[in-house]
């Protein structure tokens, strides 16, 4: 379990969701000359981020899993396709910002 004491999802996400929070707060005080190109070069950047530290955490599960911890390791799983629905809904949100 070392491995969880070492590496923490909120601690990894903290340095990810103020740059989001940054960004987004830079984009809505353009109104109403919103720079939409750096809003999506943003949300690019976040993305990627995002994508790492998941296949990170996924190498993680295996690990668990091939080590024999299965129930840990599926765990992680289901903590992954939730975080991969809340990310879904975060992004239809920011879309139909735009819309709007």
């Amino acid at each position: 379990m070392q491995v969880f004491e070492d590496l923490c999802w909120c601690t990894l996400a903290q340095p990810i969701n103020y740059k989001f929070h940054r960004g987004f707060q830079a984009y809505l005080k353009g109104y109403p000359n919103y720079n939409l190109e750096m809003y999506k070069r943003l949300v690019g950047e976040i993305t990627s981020a995002f994508s790492g530290q998941s296949k990170d955490i996924l190498a993680i599960g295996q690990l668990m899993d091939e080590s024999g911890k299965t129930e840990v390791a599926k765990i992680i799983s289901c903590i992954q396709g939730h975080e991969q629905r809340k990310l879904q809904v975060v992004r239809l949100y920011k879309t139909w910002i735009y819309i709007t």
